[in-house]
């Protein structure tokens, strides 16, 4: 009925977009390290796992998506 992303096309960035997010989100959530340090860090790891690839394959297919079913953004 709704949007749903396939990510098939971008299965390897997803897979190291998790990595990342396994090994710098569960600290950041706890506080138990120094955001100011760490969160860049994350963005930089999230950045060459391949997430602005991701983004653009979601953004793609929601276009599709809204293209197919005559809504709008």
């Amino acid at each position: 009925m709704g949007f749903n992303f396939d990510d098939s096309k971008v299965k390897t960035q997803v897979a190291a977009c998790k990595n990342v997010w396994k090994q710098y989100i569960p600290m950041l959530e706890t506080g138990s390290v120094d955001p100011d340090r760490y969160i860049p860090e994350a963005i930089d790891k999230f950045k060459r796992a391949g997430v602005d690839i991701i983004i653009n394959e979601a953004q793609k297919q929601y276009d599709e998506f809204l293209k197919k079913t005559g809504r709008k953004k």
